[in-house]
C-alpha cells in the first residue's frame, strides 16, 4: 500500500517539480544491507524499520538512510559506505524528519543544481494524502536541506539568504522571506522550520551589517546542535544575559566581534524583533576559526565616568534597544568603547551585579 501511494504522490510531486526546483523518482525500492539491519537490531530493537534509501554519489560512493519509528516518534539514521562497500553508522537525527504515527517513506530526489538526494514524505492523519515533506541533497559541504512542505499546497524552497514560499496547487510563488535557516542534515529541526510566510517573517533573520570600525563583526558558522550560556561581560562573574537565562543556539547565525579574557563577544538573534550582544566561552569557537583580540584595557579600571543623562543599558543597540537595566544621573561606570555608531560600550554595577552593555554615547561623561 505504501509503495502504491508513493507512486501516486510522486506523480503529483513531478507535476510541481519545476516550481519546487527539483526532480523526484517514485520510491527508493532499496533493501538495507545486512550490516545495517544488524546495527538497527542492536541499537534500536524497539523501533520499526519503515523504509531504507540509498543515495549514490560518484565521489563519495554511497550513503544509506533508514527511517525508524516507535509509536509517534520517528528517527532518521544515516550510514556511509566505506571502501569495500560496507555501510557504517554515520548519524542520527529525529528532528530531520516529520513525526507522527502515519506512514512515512523515502523518495529519491535531484535538486535544482543536479545534486542527488532524498525526500521523506509523511501521510496525513487520515492516511489519504501527503501531509509533510522534507528534502535533502548531497552538496559539496554535505547533505543540506533544500525544500520542505507542511501540507498539500504549501512548499518552501531554500536559497542563500531567503526562503521562497510556493502554492503548489497552481503552482505559483506566494512570497519571499529574507533570512536563513539551519540546513545541515545533522542539525535540522523540521518542527521548528517556518511553515507559513507569517511564521517566516517572525522567526527568520539575517546577520545585520555593522560598521567595521572599532568592532569588526564576522559571521562564523559554529558546530550545529549546541547551546552556550551567554553573559553580559567576558566572564562568569558578570550578570547572565536574558535576566539570568540567556543562551545561544548554534543552529542560527552568530556574529563574532573578538576575544577577551578567554571569552568571545558575539551577536545573535532571539527573534526577528530582538538581537543580543553578549559573551560565551572562547572554547565554543569552531576549529579553524580564530577571534581577533579585543583591546579592552579599561575593563580593570575603577569606575571613573558618570551618567549625565538618564538612559537604559541595552545588549541590543542595533535593533530593539530593549533595556537590561536603567541608569540614573550620577551613576558611575567605565567606558570601554567610545562611540560605535552612536553607542558606547560600558561596564557598570547595578544591584550588586556587574554588567557590560551599550548606552547612547551622549548620556555619559567621557573624562
Amino acid at each position: 500500500m505504501k509503495r502504491m501511494i508513493g507512486l501516486l504522490l510522486a506523480l503529483l510531486l513531478l507535476s510541481a517539480s519545476s516550481a519546487l526546483a527539483g526532480e523526484y523518482s517514485p520510491g527508493c525500492l532499496h533493501e538495507p544491507p545486512v550490516e545495517v539491519l544488524e546495527h538497527i537490531a542492536s541499537r534500536w530493537s524497539g523501533h520499526e524499520l519503515e523504509d531504507y534509501c540509498r543515495v549514490e554519489d560518484g565521489s563519495w560512493g554511497a550513503f544509506g538512510f533508514a527511517l525508524l519509528r516507535s509509536g509517534k516518534d520517528r528517527l532518521l539514521v544515516g550510514y556511509r559506505q566505506e571502501k569495500g562497500g560496507r555501510m557504517v553508522y554515520w548519524l542520527k537525527n529525529a528532528g530531520a524528519v516529520p513525526q507522527g504515527d502515519e506512514e512515512a517513506w523515502f523518495e529519491l530526489y535531484t535538486d535544482r543544481d543536479g545534486f542527488p538526494g532524498f525526500c521523506v514524505i509523511r501521510l496525513d492523519d487520515a492516511g489519504e494524502s501527503y501531509e509533510q515533506r522534507v528534502c535533502y541533497s548531497l552538496q559539496p559541504e554535505g547533505f543540506r536541506l533544500t525544500q520542505y512542505a507542511a501540507n498539500t499546497v504549501d512548499g518552501v524552497v531554500i536559497h542563500d539568504g531567503f526562503l521562497e514560499f510556493w502554492d503548489t496547487s497552481y503552482p505559483r510563488i506566494t512570497g519571499l522571506v529574507t533570512g536563513e535557516v539551519q540546513t545541515d542534515l545533522a542539525y535540522v529541526s523540521y518542527g521548528s522550520l517556518p511553515k507559513t510566510i507569517a511564521e517566516g517573517r517572525g522567526q527568520v533573520t539575517v546577520p545585520p551589517r555593522l560598521a567595521q570600525s572599532v568592532l569588526q563583526p564576522k559571521t562564523v558558522k559554529f558546530e550545529g546542535g549546541k547551546k552556550y550560556d551567554v553573559y553580559t561581560g567576558p566572564g562568569k562573574e558578570y550578570a547572565r544575559s536574558g535576566g539570568g537565562k540567556g543562551s545561544v543556539s548554534t543552529n542560527d547565525w552568530i556574529q563574532v566581534f573578538g576575544e577577551y579574557n578567554g571569552f568571545i563577544m558575539i551577536q545573535y538573534d532571539i527573534s526577528a524583533e530582538q538581537y543580543r550582544i553578549g559573551w560565551i566561552d572562547a572554547s565554543a569557537m569552531p576549529k579553524g576559526e580564530r577571534a581577533q583580540p579585543l583591546a579592552l584595557e579599561a575593563m580593570d579600571q575603577t569606575f571613573c565616568q558618570d551618567v549625565i543623562k538618564a538612559c537604559a543599558l541595552t545588549d541590543d543597540p542595533f535593533n530593539s534597544r530593549k533595556a537590561m537595566v536603567q541608569l540614573e544621573v550620577g551613576h558611575e561606570l567605565i567606558e570601554l568603547i567610545h562611540d560605535y555608531d552612536g553607542w558606547s560600550y560600558v561596564k557598570v554595577e547595578v544591584g550588586g551585579k556587574t554588567y557590560c552593555g551599550f548606552v547612547p554615547t551622549g548620556c555619559i561623561s567621557h573624562g
